[in-house]
């Protein structure tokens, strides 16, 4: 069992709660607070999670911010009393996530589980491909592999298109997903 002076004495993921809107201004007051106080060294990381997502504004794609948890702060440091001290000198209503009067560590799986899915999804985003209706696009997979289809629909949030396809002489409406479908070379 952890004692008070053992999780003081090592680097813990705590989660900061704060005003929502707020979070990247806390960011950066608690470095400076902490580089003020000389106590940069105590602390590793402070983590504001965002994802980027595209939207469609105006037919053009636009790529956008979204904090994955609004209202918090997860920074992970060597919790001390002058590190709290710092931490409190903090604007924005600034308080630890704790169980009780102690601030409670999160464990760093939890972390990496919240941080390695926003990479995750970050490197989708990133390989994503932006598409228009009316443009051509290449099946890549499924029954109609190497096949040319015309966009009808997007579906941003599941990230599917619905595509026709001309089968037999008869144009029919096919649902796929970003990643089984490629631009190609023509364009539009």
């Amino acid at each position: 069992m952890n004692s008070e002076s053992d999780i003081m004495s090592k680097r813990n993921w705590y989660i900061l709660n704060t005003t929502v809107g707020q979070e990247n201004k806390v960011k950066e007051e608690i470095e400076r607070a902490f580089y003020a106080r000389g106590l940069d060294e105590l602390v590793d990381e402070i983590v504001v999670p965002t994802e980027s997502m595209q939207h469609i504004r105006r037919g053009k794609p636009v790529k956008v911010d979204k904090k994955v948890l609004p209202g918090y702060v997860m920074i992970k440091l060597l919790l001390n009393d002058d590190a709290l001290a710092a931490i409190d000198s903090v604007s924005y209503s600034v308080r630890f996530l704790s169980g009780g009067n102690q601030p409670k560590p999160v464990p760093e799986s939890e972390v990496n589980r919240v941080l390695g899915k926003i990479q995750k999804e970050k490197e989708e985003g990133e390989a994503m491909q932006v598409f228009v209706v009316g443009e051509l696009v290449e099946i890549l997979d499924g029954p109609f592999t190497g096949f040319i289809a015309l966009v009808e629909q997007i579906d941003m949030v599941e990230k599917k298109l619905k595509v026709s396809v001309s089968i037999f002489g008869r144009d029919s409406l096919v649902t796929l997903s970003f990643n089984h479908v490629k631009k190609t070379k023509g364009g539009a």
